[in-house]
């Protein structure tokens, strides 16, 4: 759900942003996030290389003049801060790439005079993004403010396993069939056996079938 223009949500703690559009608009969804007073997390999804996209700085030959898929691909690679360049953005129409831009230079000075708290977004504090993405599977209602402030503090869950791809896919390899079975086996194997060639009987017709019951199903694989 989108936390657009005339939603005045209150008590908004953690906001998920999903897909494209412009900066302005992201930065009006968000927007919410925290705005009772209490810490708030904000989450962004971006590509990280688009396709025919500007995917690292030396792609923008003029970092000031930016469509609007300039500035969302400018937005997931920036390493300013971000709430410079929200405001940059929405001051002047284009997010800033370099730490040595005159406007994001200025804009800091403003804060730092203005007695802004200190920003904690991904690029400000690198240790605590990634301390933090790292304990963000265990997030609940109730430890969302250590999550913001101190992550490395969160306890983890056991429940709570991130699941991935295995290496290697285990590979079924049968014993050898010369060894005797126990007797009880044998007579399970026997058993088995017998009921295919029955249920074969009974769902094909034999004399029309390429395939007879052994050929499908044998002693060895009972």
């Amino acid at each position: 759900m989108a936390l657009g223009l005339g939603q005045n949500w209150k008590r908004v703690r953690h906001v998920v942003h999903v897909g494209r559009g412009d900066p302005a608009s992201i930065f009006q969804m968000i927007g919410p996030c925290g705005r009772g007073g209490e810490a708030g997390l904000a989450i962004m999804f971006v590509e990280e290389n688009r396709r025919n996209g500007k995917n690292c700085v030396a792609d923008f030959t003029n970092p000031y003049v930016q469509t609007d898929d300039d500035r969302m691909d400018a937005l997931a690679i920036t390493p300013v801060c971000l709430r410079v360049a929200f405001t940059l953005d929405n001051k002047l129409g284009y997010i800033p790439i370099s730490l040595d831009n005159p406007n994001y230079l200025l804009e800091r000075k403003h804060e730092d005079d203005d007695g802004l708290d200190e920003c904690h977004c991904s690029n400000c504090n690198v240790e605590k993004f990634r301390a933090g993405l790292s304990k963000i599977i265990h997030m609940k209602n109730d430890n969302l403010d250590a999550l913001v402030s101190n992550p490395q503090d969160i306890n983890n869950n056991p429940l709570n396993i991130t699941l991935g791809n295995p290496a290697t896919i285990a590979k079924w390899h049968p014993g050898p069939t010369d060894t005797p079975l126990e007797p009880v086996l044998e007579s399970f194997a026997k058993s088995l056996l017998s009921d295919f060639k029955v249920l074969f009987a009974e769902s094909f017709d034999l004399s029309a079938s390429d395939f007879l019951p052994a050929g499908l199903f044998n002693i060895e694989n009972a």
